[in-house]
């Protein structure tokens, strides 16, 4: 039996490896520079905990919505389980608020044979009489034997292991100045605009003064008292310099342009 305890213990080993830590992608835009300039409060000792059945962009819309920036991911496809602590020593790891963990998607299920060679052995006995005579009479001698031949049994044991895709989302919550998360402008909203400025709105953090002011997904938003925007990075810039002060902002909603005002929170 000793065979199968080696397999069960090679399989815990395998099913016990961190994969979130492994397999972990920062998010490019998200350098330690930025988040320590931006990020709302210090790394928790320990980051909450979440599980969502959404991924990808609806999962990302849905924390930003709440002031979430994403740090980086997790993404990989295993067998067997994932446990959630490997996640969250992930999250420490990089100073997450957050951890969000989506359901594990089942991708199929792999099989296969594994040959287990162990050693045998047979024993033999036989016995014997020999009688012998001279003269001064007969004799009888008696004997037994032992014999012990070695060899080698192979049991094949059937293997059937269930793979799912894994994700965690680790994320940082930002100081919301605005609550009016934005893009760079891409090719067509320059061509769209004729101007290299401005930023798209790509988010809008619930009960921030960009909720509150009607801002909506989709605006461009153009200048900031007046001054035309570089890009998001300006954009950023401009926002920390403006803390705590009522800006007039220049939107264009689907090619119509109008002018906002809007107190920055602090």
């Amino acid at each position: 039996m000793k065979w199968l305890l080696v397999i069960a213990a090679a399989l815990c080993m395998a099913g016990c490896t961190n994969g979130y830590e492994k397999f972990y992608r920062p998010n490019p835009a998200a350098s330690s520079a930025v988040v320590a300039a931006h990020r709302a409060s210090p790394p928790p000792a320990q980051p909450i905990l979440d599980h969502t059945g959404l991924v990808g962009d609806a999962l990302v819309k849905a924390y930003g919505a709440q002031g979430y920036v994403v740090l980086g991911y997790s993404s990989f496809n295993a067998g067997g389980s994932q446990s959630d602590a490997g996640a969250l020593a992930q999250g420490r790891a990089v100073g997450a608020d957050l951890v969000v963990i989506a359901n594990p998607a089942y991708t199929g299920t792999q099989s296969a044979v594994i040959p287990v060679v162990t050693p045998t052995s047979s024993t033999s006995y036989s016995s014997g009489t020999a009688t012998a005579y001279g003269t001064g009479g007969s004799a009888t001698a008696f004997d037994n034997s032992t014999t012990t031949t070695y060899g080698t049994q192979t049991n094949y044991i059937p293997m059937h292991v269930d793979r799912y895709d894994f994700l965690a989302v680790y994320l940082v919550k930002f100081k919301v100045r605005l609550g009016a998360q934005v893009v760079d402008l891409s090719p067509e909203q320059r061509q769209e605009l004729q101007s290299n400025h401005g930023v798209a709105v790509v988010g809008v953090v619930n009960g921030s003064p960009a909720f509150d002011a009607d801002i909506l997904v989709g605006d461009l938003i153009i200048t900031m008292d007046g001054r035309p925007i570089g890009g998001s990075a300006d954009y950023a810039a401009l926002l920390d310099q403006k803390a705590g002060r009522r800006v007039a902002l220049t939107i264009n909603r689907h090619g119509s342009i109008f002018a906002k005002e809007v107190t920055l929170n602090p």
